[in-house]
């Protein structure tokens, strides 16, 4: 017997405006608007698509009244209001960029969608804004803040700091590794993709039902440090605000979308399911799609690794501060790792830090979650994964990270110079 019908009507709009001195501003938008309808028979889907409301002329769906207008208005109406910066933002961003040190690079996800069965629908809205500051001469030296269109003093006092740390970064004189281990430090949201490649992909629930990934397994053992959590789900907002990340109150199947704690006081604890990989009603929620032409499958939302409040210990006399991490690839199966640091600063513990990179970082999961050390500083949002995330063919879904600070001693990973960037 076939699973009830998911409906899903998606209006989506992908926004980056790039701003350097001297230079008219660059601008590129993508936008997608259509609907599926998705049927479920054992392991094998019908997914039917079409672009705008063309589903809804067709015999293959149809639609109470009240999901009928439902798509309709998703369908017809622009997925936000304010989409694409207004002449006063556009001014500000202008003036801001009239430094020539420094290059601004403002990115919007937008996506609004009715989802449900075809009696009723859920409407939901997706956000995610973000502002990356680069240094002109040094790309590598960034910083990425988040954007909060209704903060506009928030975003200001987030923008300023980010100018002054690329200054501050690529200020630094530039120096080789050393030829011995060093530890690596992640400062608060700064550790990127790097728990949403070491534990978010190896945990989703198609992935660990295929048997490739190693913590499949591994369900209630010990593989961290007690104080450890790795939770994902949609960036919850505080106080009014934007949550600093991708939000949503469903997913792609209508079902809530809900936080789910992957490593749980140093624990495997869970994984992201969507109603394919889990017959509880209650549970599922991380069902995504890069948009209408593509089925559902479980995917991230917002990875946060978290070190509940775990008193800082000292690292080594050498220490490496990733300024950037970016995945060169990941065997889901081993736990064996490769991610290129863009740019890091050296603290050798002799003469001024320096920055060095790029540089590559290898070792393998189970050894590296085990070493792991709490570092200094609260949560805080690492920005966006920016070239997407990839999976099964579906690139790129907007994903977002934050971390509090977290370290890795040397002894468990290899460092060393990327000759290849």
């Amino acid at each position: 017997m076939s699973r009830p019908a998911t409906i899903f009507a998606d209006n989506g709009l992908r926004t980056v405006h790039r701003y350097a001195a001297g230079q008219v501003p660059r601008r590129e938008t993508q936008a997608w608007r259509g609907m599926c309808t998705e049927s479920r028979r054992g392991q094998d889907v019908d997914h039917v698509f079409a672009d705008g409301l063309d589903l809804l002329r067709s015999p293959v769906i149809r639609l109470s009244a009240q999901a009928t207008r439902q798509a309709v208005q998703v369908l017809t109406e622009p997925p936000a209001p304010h989409a694409l910066p207004g002449t006063a933002l556009d001014a500000l961003l202008t003036e801001l960029a009239a430094d020539p040190s420094v290059v601004l690079t403002w990115a919007r996800y937008d996506q609004r969608v009715a989802v449900g069965t075809a009696d009723t629908l859920t409407m939901d809205q997706r956000r995610a804004c973000t502002l990356e500051v680069a240094a002109a001469e040094d790309p590598a030296c960034s910083e990425v803040v988040h954007w909060d269109c209704h903060d506009g003093a928030g975003n200001l006092e987030r923008v300023y700091a980010a100018i002054e740390e690329v200054r501050r970064l690529a200020a630094l004189p530039t120096g080789v590794l050393p030829a011995g281990p060093c530890d690596v430090v992640f400062e608060s949201g700064r550790a990127g993709p790097f728990f949403h490649e070491l534990v978010g992909h190896p945990l989703e629930a198609d992935i660990v039902a295929s048997g490739t990934t190693y913590l499949g397994s591994r369900l209630g053992e010990q593989v961290a440090p007690s104080w450890l959590s790795v939770s994902d789900g949609p960036a919850v907002p505080e106080q009014g605000r934007a949550g600093e990340g991708v939000s949503a109150t469903v997913d792609d199947e209508g079902r809530p979308a809900r936080s789910v704690n992957l490593i749980d006081a140093g624990r495997v604890a869970g994984q992201l399911s969507d109603a394919a990989t889990s017959e509880d009603p209650c549970s599922g929620g991380h069902s995504r799609r890069k948009d209408y032409r593509h089925p559902g499958i479980p995917r991230m939302w917002h990875t946060v690794a978290h070190s509940h409040d775990a008193e800082p210990e000292p690292t080594g006399e050498v220490r490496l501060a990733a300024r950037g991490v970016r995945l060169r690839w990941m065997n889901v199966l081993t736990g064996d790792f490769e991610f290129v640091l863009g740019t890091a600063e050296l603290d050798s513990g002799e003469g001024p830090t320096r920055r060095i990179g790029p540089c590559v970082l290898t070792g393998n999961a189970l050894p590296t979650l085990a070493a792991l050390r709490p570092g200094a500083g609260k949560i805080r949002g690492g920005g966006r994964a920016s070239k997407g995330c990839g999976k099964l063919g579906q690139f790129p879904l907007v994903t977002t990270f934050a971390n509090s600070g977290l370290w890795i001693p040397g002894e468990v990973v290899n460092v060393r110079s990327d000759s290849s960037e």
